[in-house]
């Protein structure tokens, strides 16, 4: 998951964590709401993807993709570069969702580090 991850955000990608628990059909209208194109999964009941537009990949097939000299570009990534959606829990309603940059988890990591 975490290399996964990391590979999306090089790549580029910005990367919008689902809970597995989340119920199959909020999960298909997260993926709505965050506006994604493709959903990585190794599940087999995939949450609504077909019926909204939104590509199954496969997490081999990404890493391999990647693997396989996709150009990453510099491994320097620029702090202001969109790099996760996270939703809220949701304990008061809707889950909300929170864009994350880049500089925002580097300078979370550095305070969990120091």
């Amino acid at each position: 998951y975490f290399v996964l991850l990391l590979a999306l955000i090089r790549a580029g990608c910005v990367a919008c964590p689902i809970s597995t628990r989340f119920p199959t059909a909020g999960a298909a209208s997260l993926l709505r709401r965050a506006g994604c194109r493709a959903l990585v999964s190794d599940s087999e009941e995939l949450p609504g993807s077909a019926d909204s537009g939104v590509k199954s990949l496969h997490p081999g097939w990404v890493l391999e993709g990647i693997a396989e000299g996709r150009d990453l570009g510099s491994p320097y990534l620029p702090l202001d570069r969109p790099s996760t959606i996270v939703f809220t829990s949701g304990s008061t309603g809707t889950p909300k969702a929170a864009l994350h940059t880049y500089g925002n988890h580097h300078y979370s990591a550095l305070t969990v580090v120091c």
